[in-house]
């Protein structure tokens, strides 16, 4: 009884010897990158800082196909200390000036001295990331992931953004659901199509332009109505937040836009020629330099389109717009 247990024990422990993977991972530093760089002063080593983000899908890749290779924790964990940044964190943005990172992901190793020995940029193989690593001039070629940009470039331009501002074209258009409140007139789809003029630093914007808006109604004998305006919009746009939107880079904003806007055909009606009002929106956007945007909100006209109170028209009600930022 008892030989056949040892064996049946043999047995298993055979069996998961040979199928069982071993798994290899960089032993990533926790704490800031003072305490990294000293701890590399002490163990006389290098110190490899690596740049990620969540939204990075090649990120993933290095950490799955590389970073758990046999070969790279050997030599990462005997001859560098290793500290990962999360590029989106709020208190990593000092450590990405000093490291001038703008294309993720970024590896970069810094001497003893704390001066910058050599970077890598993009996905890499094994052999191109422990060539990286070895302690000699050999530079791995670098591969910019979502920009066709050199490092230089996308970190002047970001730079220039938070500091200056930056002035964009935007291209608008959008569909409002304003029901228009009447006795006699009822309701139907209504658009509007706008270009604008954006002005962004850091996490506000303001666009502002020219839009082409209509309202469509219907009269009692069914007759098509169309009450078309030109409207002048002042967008504040706010970021409230960086992430992943349908596994791309972007983010949410918040917007309040008030607008004057007049009219300019007349549909034989004693309709009011000016109106003006506001627009509470949440929006999410994809992409970094050229973005599109989605934004859904309520539009709140101030004034009734209107004359006699027996069709009296309300510019209210829901809208949807989708904005490409060249």
């Amino acid at each position: 009884m008892l030989r056949h247990l040892f064996l049946r024990g043999l047995m298993v422990g055979l069996i998961t010897l040979l199928y069982t993977q071993t798994v290899y991972a960089i032993t990533f530093f926790q704490g800031s990158l003072q305490e990294a760089h000293q701890k590399s002063k002490q163990e006389h080593k290098r110190l490899l800082i690596y740049f990620t983000a969540k939204w990075c899908g090649p990120c993933r890749y290095m950490e799955k196909e590389v970073f758990n290779t046999d070969s790279v924790t050997q030599i990462t964990d005997a001859q560098f200390v290793a500290l990962k940044v999360d590029y989106d964190a709020w208190n990593t943005k000092p450590i990405v000036e000093k490291y001038r990172v703008a294309s993720l992901p970024s590896f970069v190793i810094v001497d003893s001295l704390d001066a910058v020995e050599k970077r890598a940029l993009g996905r890499v193989t094994t052999a191109e990331f422990i060539r990286f690593l070895a302690p000699t001039t050999v530079q791995v070629v670098e591969r910019p992931i979502f920009e066709l940009r050199s490092d230089e470039q996308r970190y002047t331009q970001r730079q220039l953004m938070e500091t200056k501002g930056q002035l964009e074209l935007g291209l608008q258009a959008g569909v409002n659901l304003t029901p228009v409140s009447s006795l006699t007139i009822s309701h139907q789809l209504g658009y509007d199509i706008s270009l604008l003029l954006i002005w962004t630093k850091r996490r506000m914007s303001i666009r502002s332009g020219l839009s082409l808006v209509s309202i469509g109604a219907k009269s009692d004998d069914g007759q098509p109505l169309r009450f078309h305006y030109v409207a002048f919009p002042v967008n504040l746009s706010y970021l409230l937040r960086k992430t992943v939107v349908l596994g791309l880079p972007g983010g949410y904003r918040a917007n309040l836009t008030p607008y004057i806007c007049r009219l300019i055909n007349n549909p034989d009606l004693a309709v009011s020629s000016l109106d003006y009002g506001t627009k509470l929106g949440l929006s999410a956007f994809v992409g970094s330099t050229s973005r599109l945007e989605a934004q859904l909100g309520y539009q709140l006209g101030m004034k009734d389109i209107g004359g006699p109170s027996s069709f009296n028209l309300y510019n209210r009600g829901l809208y949807f717009c989708v904005t490409f930022i060249l």
